[in-house]
């Protein structure tokens, strides 16, 4: 989190985004921002390792986001984000 000063602090644990659902650490690769679910807020994708896939966490509001990857049932590859189960606004 930017902290206005030339500064960052690490919110990820508290905001729900350092680990899978399951409390695995992933070596993420990447990350992108969009609303997903259409409710207004950004909903972030991360890629990891081949062998660890990626995870689409919801963004909650205030701070807070919602690993929905099992759920949800994204899939990744070098070609992008690849399939979704449930269309967006359907969570």
């Amino acid at each position: 989190m930017n902290q206005r000063n030339g500064t960052f602090k690490n919110m990820s644990l508290l905001a729900g985004v350092a680990v899978a659902a399951d409390g695995r650490p992933k070596g993420s690769m990447g990350v992108d921002a969009g609303d997903f679910d259409n409710d207004g807020n950004e909903d972030l994708f991360t890629t990891q390792l081949p062998s660890e896939g990626g995870n689409l966490y919801r963004n909650l509001g205030s701070g807070l986001f919602e690993d929905v990857e099992r759920r949800v049932g994204t899939r990744a590859d070098e070609h992008g984000l690849h399939r979704v189960r449930h269309p967006p606004g359907s969570m």
